[in-house]
């Protein structure tokens, strides 16, 4: 009985390791503080840029990380984040979108393509034209292929080894359960995350 107990509450905490990296994950998204530093600290800032990431903000702020919305507001809202991130950056950058999505309507968790698109923009370098941030979206028949890739940053020993990646994984598993695969591919010169996913 007591083992019976303790394993209840052994499963009790995990599930609450997972929620509370889950909700992290969302937040990390939600209020993205490198890109806040940037808006205040760039020469390539101005009242424009100011004005668009606190709309951007603004729309986002009554969203927890439990709400859904359509495929279409995601890859808006990522859209608008990218383009944030390209008008701030202080070197040049180079990124390269790819969409193609059957069901536009279709619900999914609020920003929950976002950490690697996040992980791409802090950690890796996109400022050379052979090696942009790829960001690559496929969903047809409920099965979502996500690839974002960008060049290798030689200054980290391993980009994967962060908050947006583990807190990302924590997310998934939340949301979708085993439903997920989440890959991991790293040369010396490219770093790319595939994320194999299945919607109901």
């Amino acid at each position: 009985m007591f083992w019976k107990k303790s394993k209840i509450t052994i499963e009790g905490l995990e599930q609450s390791l997972i929620k509370s990296e889950a909700e992290l994950s969302f937040l990390h998204a939600k209020s993205d503080t490198y890109l806040s530093k940037l808006i205040l600290n760039s020469t390539k800032s101005n009242i424009s840029v100011v004005e668009e990431h606190g709309k951007f903000l603004q729309k986002l702020s009554g969203f927890n990380f439990e709400d859904k919305w359509s495929f279409g507001s995601e890859i808006s809202s990522l859209n608008e984040y990218i383009k944030l991130y390209s008008k701030v950056m202080p070197d040049n950058f180079y990124h390269k979108i790819e969409f193609d999505v059957d069901y536009h309507e279709k619900e999914i968790p609020v920003l929950i393509l976002f950490p690697m698109v996040q992980n791409g923009l802090v950690n890796g370098y996109n400022t050379m034209g052979n090696y942009p941030l790829k960001v690559k979206l496929k969903a047809k028949d409920n099965h979502i292929v996500y690839e974002v890739s960008n060049r290798v940053n030689h200054h980290l020993i391993n980009q994967a080894d962060n908050k947006f990646i583990s807190e990302f994984e924590n997310r998934l598993q939340y949301h979708f359960g085993e439903d997920f695969n989440l890959i991991i591919n790293s040369n010396s010169n490219l770093f790319k995350v595939t994320l194999l996913l299945k919607i109901k």
